[in-house]
């Protein structure tokens, strides 16, 4: 993902990146995201920025040795 992208699932539930604070080995992406509780069937949609941990890796077999951060889905 890039800055300012969003992503869209099926349910209808968004997130959008807003920044990345990258490390050697950890990082974390603050993200706005738009869910609706499902707990709660026909309540609004609310939208909340939240910080979110990323998995960051150096081996992954295609981006071998590059610094990669993945979205948690």
């Amino acid at each position: 993902m890039l800055l300012g992208q969003t992503v869209t699932y099926p349910e209808g539930t968004s997130h959008t990146l807003l920044q990345i604070e990258p490390g050697i080995l950890t990082a974390r992406a603050q993200v706005r995201g738009t869910y609706q509780d499902p707990s709660q069937p026909g309540a609004p949609w609310v939208t909340r920025d939240e910080w979110v941990p990323l998995q960051v890796r150096w081996t992954h077999p295609q981006f071998f040795l590059q610094h990669v951060a993945f979205f948690p889905s």
